[in-house]
């Protein structure tokens, strides 16, 4: 680095497995439409302009018209195009044409919603297999023709209709809404799924979580952590599983076949991965994943399940993070900049220039310091391939320039920094232009300009501030929930809980109590946010953390059903401490 000033040295993703599927099906189903011939494509298009009159809405893009009044062909048609919509895919007596659409929707602030079939594909495609068909899809296709020509139109207080179908003691509801955006006023598809109607939207998640595995067995304050059998009962399983130059020792000398051996070796590697409970080193995991012979993936798992057993019992903030070696760094003398949580919790940062290779962004959801649970590679690969210096450089807060601690883990800005770290050479051009306008230093091409605490933090404060930095920039509920914790942490005080003594008249004025408690210098406290860092604090992770709970939920509970069960857990939170 060469500087005009005085510097001082110092210490792409691929498609998930069941969306393939769904694409192969799509084209099948594809292929048996072109079979149809053009002459019903004529038909449907002269029926549809012609008697009909249906006016597609235009907020949905597209309308495949040929397919008017063939749910079949309309669910295959839009699976294929993945956009767009068929008006009239569906019709019944009472309530004329009911349409189909894609549903992949940006809502005002660009975000992705989805709405219609795509999102009955992603969250329901399961409930369906109970209908006739050959695949997935023609059961989907088999069970909302049913369901919307056989089910019964219930219309709640709020008007909003929907189509139940009682079959083989199960329930089936197809939900209707009108217009989008105030435009149009079709009744179109806006979601299906089977119902539990004698169950509260907690029971539905248990269900739902119980069929992956993940459980809904939240350890909570001051209960029982039950994750760590009594030693006695692990005594025998902890003597099953060898080295795997034992076991081959061992076959050889029984005489035993390759394939045998390799049996052998099979299930040495199960029972080892399905009872690592004790929590251990990372280096100890791997240590032994080398002697049992374990592939990239296994070692990968037992990683994981360590970091799971390691984080066992304590809260989302609370885990122990490793830290290397000390990276070298010069600090840039006469600039500094700050972080702050609010205006008490402020943190002063210098400015250092290190080797870019030095710097170890991390993109494992919650493992180290790293807290977001989503990664944005078009985000990275906007700021690799056309940076903006405007958009990072002398920002100040949580959007300047990447935070690293002293080993070179990034704790804000992780995809800055990659991002960074694979600059294009008219992007690494402009960076270098507006550090050199910006802090009058010229960058080696090998160098980068970052931020670093002043002072050593805690584990949990570094945590905090990597949690809060995403308070902003969160795309599902869990990763709210950390970002949550991280901001209001420092107020959960015994002194501050003791206000949730007083008599409440209801959840609601238990709500607002909890959010003046832990968010006092705002003027409109964040109530939603404040009680979840509140459901934080009190949680403790057991196989599953909070997080990873309410993603699952988030995902595979309807969206009403999810709301309910979140606010029963949100709203509540002042009540369980």
């Amino acid at each position: 680095m060469e500087s005009g000033g005085s510097v001082s040295g110092g210490g792409v993703a691929e498609t998930p497995v069941k969306a393939r599927g769904l694409e192969r099906e799509t084209l099948e189903a594809g292929q048996k439409l072109e079979g149809r011939g053009l002459q019903n494509e004529q038909e449907a298009r002269a029926l549809n302009e012609g008697t009909t009159k249906i006016t597609p809405n235009p907020a949905f893009g597209k309308n495949f018209e040929e397919f008017y009044h063939d749910p079949k062909g309309a669910i295959a048609k839009l699976i294929e195009a993945k956009e767009g919509q068929v008006a009239g895919a569906f019709y019944r007596e009472d309530l004329g044409d009911i349409d189909l659409v894609w549903g992949e929707i940006r809502d005002q602030s660009g975000k992705l919603k989805g709405h219609g079939l795509a999102k009955i594909i992603e969250k329901h495609l399961d409930d369906f297999k109970g209908f006739e068909g050959n695949s997935a899809l023609e059961k989907l296709g088999r069970g909302l023709e049913e369901i919307v020509e056989n089910g019964k139109v219930v219309t709640d207080q709020a008007g909003i209709k929907t189509i139940i179908l009682k079959k083989d003691n199960q329930e089936f509801r197809v939900g209707l809404t009108q217009g989008w955006k105030h435009e149009g006023d079709n009744y179109w598809i806006v979601t299906a799924y089977k119902r539990y109607p004698k169950e509260s939207p907690a029971q539905k998640f248990d269900q739902v979580a119980a069929k992956s595995g993940l459980g809904s067995d939240l350890a909570q304050k001051d209960k029982p952590n039950p994750t760590t059998p009594p030693l006695k009962s692990q005594e025998t399983k902890l003597l099953t599983y060898k080295p795997v130059s034992e076991i081959y020792k061992e076959a050889k000398a029984k005489g035993l076949s390759y394939a045998e051996f390799k049996a052998l070796q099979s299930q040495n590697k199960r029972l080892y991965l399905e009872n690592l409970s004790t929590p251990k080193s990372t280096a100890a995991v791997i240590k032994e994943a080398r002697a049992l012979g374990l592939k990239a993936d296994e070692a990968i798992k037992a990683i994981k399940q360590n970091q799971k057993a390691i984080q066992s019992g304590l809260k989302e903030n609370e885990r122990p993070i490793q830290i290397g070696e000390s990276i070298p760094m010069q600090k840039l003398n006469g600039y500094a900049s700050s972080i702050s949580l609010d205006d008490t919790h402020i943190y002063q940062l210098d400015l250092v220039v290190v080797k870019s290779k030095d710097i170890k962004p991390n993109m494992q959801a919650k493992s180290s310091v790293q807290t977001r649970t989503q990664t944005d590679l078009n985000k990275v690969a906007e700021i690799a391939n056309n940076f903006k210096p405007e958009y990072v450089i002398n920002r100040g807060g949580f959007d300047d320039l990447p935070i690293i601690i002293n080993d070179g883990q990034v704790i804000v800005g992780n995809h800055r920094a990659l991002g960074m770290q694979e600059f294009s050479p008219e992007s690494r051009k402009a960076y270098e232009q507006a550090i050199s306008n910006t802090y009058g230093i010229e960058l080696k091409h090998d160098e980068l300009l970052v931020r670093t605490p002043k002072s050593n933090l805690t584990d949990k404060e570094l945590i905090n501030l990597a949690s809060a930095s995403n308070k902003e920039r969160t795309t599902t509920f869990g990763d709210r929930l950390i970002a949550a914790i991280g901001k209001y942490d420092e107020y959960i005080t015994p002194q501050n809980l003791k206000v949730l003594s007083l008599e409440s008249s209801d959840v609601e004025e238990l709500a607002l109590r909890v959010a003046k408690m832990l968010d006092k210098q705002a003027k409109a406290p964040d109530i939603e946010a404040t009680n979840l860092a509140l459901l934080a604090h009190s949680a403790r992770n057991n196989r599953t953390s909070l997080s990873e709970a309410l993603d699952f939920a988030q995902k595979h509970l309807d969206q009403l059903e999810f709301t309910r069960l979140k606010d029963m857990f949100v709203k509540n939170a002042g009540s369980v401490l």
